[in-house]
């Protein structure tokens, strides 16, 4: 259940980066319709509260709040890390 926790949290900051115009062009070579951009930013917000929902509900408030916050952390250095492969491959 904590990995799904982390996959959840993961994919939230892809969709918060993605929503972005700057990682949008890096991922994908043009930024998004501000429509879409919209959108994805919104799931991106719904999934940070939907991994802490998911990370009480395996482990109770108090522990599943610590795995929450060290998922969150995790999984934005995996996003970070992936953002700067990216641009270092098209240098």
């Amino acid at each position: 259940m904590i990995a799904l926790v982390f996959l959840v949290c993961l994919a939230a900051w892809v969709l918060l980066g993605l929503g972005l115009p700057r990682h949008a062009r890096q991922m994908f070579g043009r930024a998004l319709p501000p429509g879409l951009a919209r959108s994805v930013r919104f799931l991106g917000w719904l999934g940070l509260p939907l991994g802490l929902i998911l990370a009480i509900a395996a482990e109770g408030a108090s522990f599943g709040s610590v795995y929450w916050a060290a998922s969150l952390m995790l999984a934005a250095m995996a996003w970070v890390l992936v953002l700067a492969w990216r641009d270092r491959g098209r240098r």
